[in-house]
């Protein structure tokens, strides 16, 4: 999940989409580098922050693997329904695209 957040240029304020405040409440802490930043709720214990810092990096660099494949020579499946026996589950057929 990412959201993009927009911060009012003169203001210095931001809209914290419904369900990141959700998660955050009203105190939150933030750990910032010059990179980033890690916010978490005020009553976040150290070790939730960094198990979820983990699932957080985990899943940047699945993302990152995702952007690196070529799918030019990916494989294209399609649902088709069979018409001679309702009963019987869909299939799929896959080819080379």
């Amino acid at each position: 999940m990412e959201f993009e957040i927009k911060i009012h240029e003169k203001q210095h304020l931001a809209y914290i989409p419904k369900v990141l405040y959700k998660i955050l409440g009203t105190n939150v802490k933030a750990v910032p580098n010059r990179a980033a930043i890690l916010l978490f709720s005020e009553k976040t214990t150290m070790d939730e922050a960094l198990t979820s810092l983990d699932i957080i990096k985990a899943d940047l660099l699945h993302a990152k693997t995702l952007q690196q494949i070529d799918y030019s020579e990916s494989v294209s499946c399609r649902r088709v329904p069979r018409v001679a026996d309702k009963n019987l589950p869909i299939e799929e057929t896959c080819h080379n695209v």
